[in-house]
């Protein structure tokens, strides 16, 4: 597991122990992503995932690129880094680089401004950024830059939503085999403007299936937590039929 991308997750975990108002200290791990171990002694399992639409994999690899390389730039600099890019924002593989330094231009020029916000105009000083539509800043002890690409639109989210559970069902039975524990999953996604909320565009009584015990959706920037409705998709290896 890449260190930078665990630490990532890790960064994620506590926004989301905190907008949830969960009271827990999370335990890395790898099958699943962490382990959670709750106020009075409880454990459960987490796996996070982040919400993208499909057709756009090429464009959020990229990104993730993007995310490692100007967090390497940043040396130093103890910022948690969100980027909000604009709705059609595409990023080719060989653009991370140019970008990844203006990114880190300017997020080294808003620390020394002392601000938390690039704002548009601040942007458009940099020609590389021309994708992105706002850089805002979060204290934090070691450099970190959240790159995710959140251009799906309103139309569909729901089976996005669901095409991303559906692809970490597989993945429940053999948590639930290695820990015995409850196992949560954490899909996470993010305002494509900060008045823009994207998890209000998902209808509020839609009922999703998962075999996970609980479905959080979080919007990280603000850092606000859904918890989904779910019905379970199939019985767990112990799960037997009733008499």
């Amino acid at each position: 597991m890449d260190d930078s991308k665990k630490a990532r997750e890790l960064a994620v975990v506590r926004i989301f122990l905190e907008a949830a108002r969960i009271t827990a200290t999370p335990r890395p791990g790898e099958r699943p992503d962490f382990l959670l171990e709750l106020e009075g002694g409880e454990r459960v399992g987490l796996e996070v995932t982040g919400l993208t639409d499909p057709a756009r994999k090429a464009s959020s690899s990229a990104m993730e690129r993007l995310g490692r390389e100007a967090e390497a730039l940043l040396a130093g600099v103890p910022v948690f880094a969100f980027v909000s890019w604009r709705v059609d924002a595409w990023l080719a593989a060989d653009a991370v680089r140019d970008v990844a330094h203006a990114l880190a231009l300017l997020v080294r020029d808003l620390v020394e401004q002392g601000r938390d916000q690039a704002g548009s105009a601040g942007v458009r000083k940099y020609p590389a950024l021309q994708q992105v539509l706002d850089v805002v800043l979060f204290p934090n002890e070691v450099p970190e830059v959240s790159t995710t690409s959140e251009t799906w639109h309103a139309v569909g989210a729901p089976e996005l939503v669901q095409a991303r559970l559906d692809e970490k069902e597989p993945k429940v039975r053999d948590y639930w085999a290695r820990t015995g524990l409850l196992q949560w999953l954490l899909v996470t996604t993010a305002s494509e403007r900060a008045q823009h909320l994207v998890p209000d565009l998902l209808p509020e009584a839609h009922t999703y299936r998962s075999s996970f015990d609980r479905v959080f959706l979080l919007d990280v920037p603000i850092r606000k937590v859904w918890g989904l409705t779910i019905v379970s998709a199939r019985r767990r290896p112990t799960d037997v039929e009733p008499a």
